[in-house]
């Protein structure tokens, strides 16, 4: 019994991720799978003596669930918000396994980023294909046709069409640390292992293109400019000169948006940014204004998770959209978190995001394995990508693309974890 459970444990990370497909499509299962998460944790205890592997994050997300439970007294249709409920167990879940098995596994690290870059790179490739209507794929259109539509409902949030910029908000989070890993494992060779390094060069290269090309697929400007500027972040971590290049992008946009006789090129600039975005700049500016009255008055519980698309028209008319219009989220990650678990919520969320950056800052001081500075590289990279896409759009909490967040949060603390002890070794 005992040695079942330590497998089980050992492996519940890749469970968790085979279970992801079915929970996702069969929504009746929700609650059955849900199910087996306390199952875990207690097999846990079993063998480990913990509910939960110890992490510097864990206050954050011991906040980040209480705000949840909280947050289910604002829940008005429980249908319209399990979905999202289940979807922030299901990665808080993942990121513990994940941690568990990095620590327990010699190259459990490995595996774990292997995963990330396979699931990120199929959700990308299953959402652009469910998006026929898209003109890059404009050719490949009776072959669309032929493919069972039910099966292309991946990254959706409640809607029937694939939204590319959740395609390319997902992608922000995979892309830099692809890069980084691609770019920084080419020059490596074996002589022992020489035909494995040459098949994971070969697969992280044609990843590292698939999802290029889906993101310049998608049209998503946000997500592409979002990707630049982590690529700008990454050589300023590394290089001087990356430093002055940063530094000069800093000060043109700063002048674009405060200085007289600028701000109106700025403005020329973000509605260029936005010009194929349906929401626009102004429209974000009025989702934004109508989310904080939203906090305003639901400062505790929020409005409960994915409900504020549903409250909005309601409580906060637009005047730049139609009341049926679905709103789907309020295009900036903070004031989402905010909304649907109220501003203890919102704390724990951006405590996690400035833990992650701590983390990161300090495994970089600290390291010196040619690796580990390479890991810290590329997920610097990718969690600047994904908090700046944020700022103008959002994968809320909860969301199916979600786990892929956790993932990373969860190999910030195990990269950083390795680099203190490598240095204490």
């Amino acid at each position: 019994m005992r040695k079942a459970a330590e497998i089980i444990v050992y492996w519940e990370w890749l469970i968790l991720l085979l279970l992801l497909p079915l929970f996702w499509f069969l929504e009746g299962w929700l609650s059955l799978i849900l199910l087996l998460i306390p199952i875990f944790w207690l097999l846990r205890k079993l063998v480990t003596g913990r509910f939960f592997p110890a992490s510097a994050d864990d206050i954050a997300i011991l906040v980040l669930m209480a705000a949840l439970l909280v947050s289910v007294w604002a829940v008005f249709d429980i249908h319209l918000s399990f979905p999202k409920i289940a979807g922030l167990i299901m990665g808080i879940s993942l990121f513990y396994a994940a941690v568990q098995h990095a620590r327990a596994a010699p190259n459990g690290i490995y595996f774990l980023i292997g995963s990330l870059f396979l699931a990120g790179t199929s959700l990308a490739v299953i959402g652009i294909l469910a998006n026929p209507a898209n003109p890059f794929f404009l050719h490949l259109s009776p072959i669309l046709a032929a493919l069972p539509q039910d099966w292309m409902n991946l990254p959706q949030i409640g809607a029937v069409t694939v939204n590319a910029n959740e395609i390319a908000g997902m992608l922000c989070w995979i892309v830099p640390l692809l890069i980084v890993v691609t770019i920084g494992l080419w020059p490596v060779k074996s002589e022992i292992n020489h035909v494995r390094i040459g098949l994971i060069k070969w697969a992280l290269l044609a990843m590292l293109l698939i999802n290029s090309l889906i993101l310049l697929a998608t049209n998503s400007r946000g997500g592409i400019l979002s990707v630049l500027i982590s690529i700008l972040v990454i050589l300023a971590i590394q290089y001087r000169w990356g430093r002055w290049i940063l530094l000069v992008v800093v000060l043109i946009a700063g002048m674009l948006l405060v200085l007289p006789g600028f701000m109106n090129m700025g403005l020329d600039v973000q509605s260029t940014i936005l010009a194929f975005d349906e929401t626009g700049l102004a429209g974000r500016i009025e989702i934004w204004s109508r989310a904080l009255y939203a906090m305003r008055e639901f400062p505790i519980t929020g409005m409960g998770m994915n409900g504020f698309r549903e409250l909005v028209p309601v409580f906060y008319p637009m005047i730049l959209r139609s009341p049926d219009t679905d709103i789907g989220h309020a295009h900036n990650h903070f004031l989402q978190a905010g909304l649907d678990l109220g501003i203890p919520g919102l704390i724990a969320y951006l405590s996690l995001w400035l833990i992650s950056a701590g983390l990161l800052w300090q495994a970089w001081r600290n390291s010196s394995a040619r690796f580990d500075r390479l890991l810290v590289l590329g997920l610097s990279g990718s969690l600047t990508a994904g908090w700046l896409f944020g700022l103008l759009d959002a994968i809320s909490l909860g969301a199916k693309p979600g786990f892929l967040w956790w993932l990373l949060i969860a190999l910030t603390v195990v990269v950083g974890e390795k680099v203190a002890r490598n240095k204490n070794a």
